[in-house]
């Protein structure tokens, strides 16, 4: 029976992969979100602040990766891929600026200010893609592969 359900998609590997993946992703937006819950009832400063915007944000694109892994139409893996960018563009920033803080690196405030506009300005090419191309140039759907994805 479950070969049967292995091989059914695709051929060789596809639809138990397919689930595989989907069940990782869940398990790890379940424990990010009870880490997240974790980290907030045991707030204690400026590092535990850039810690949890840190686990916020891969638990934001670790959900869009999810939506664009389990939806079937162009428009909404789109969709996906853009809430997925809220979180990753900002990965990056909150895990740097968390180990600044561990290290006790003092950052002035206007490089924060301009990392966080930096990254920001990503996020804003990301969700603006139909009236500009700066970020991507071409979006084209394809059912190609393990599951349904946009190519970019």
């Amino acid at each position: 029976m479950y070969n049967k359900i292995i091989y059914r998609w695709k051929g060789d590997w596809g639809l138990g992969t397919y689930y595989m993946i989907v069940l990782i992703q869940s398990l790890s937006i379940l424990i990010l979100s009870v880490g997240v819950l974790y980290l907030i009832g045991n707030w204690r400063g400026r590092e535990h602040t850039y810690l949890v915007l840190f686990c916020i944000a891969t638990l934001v694109n670790n959900i869009g990766s999810l939506i664009e892994i389990m939806e079937r139409e162009k428009e909404q893996i789109l969709l996906g891929t853009k809430f997925a960018y809220v979180g990753k563009v900002f990965i990056p920033l909150t895990f740097f600026l968390f180990i600044m803080q561990y290290c006790e690196i003092t950052i002035p405030r206007n490089v924060k200010i301009l990392l966080t506009l930096f990254h920001l300005s990503i996020a804003i090419m990301v969700f603006s893609y139909p009236l500009q191309k700066w970020f991507y140039t071409d979006v084209e759907y394809s059912t190609e592969g393990l599951f349904p994805h946009n190519n970019y």
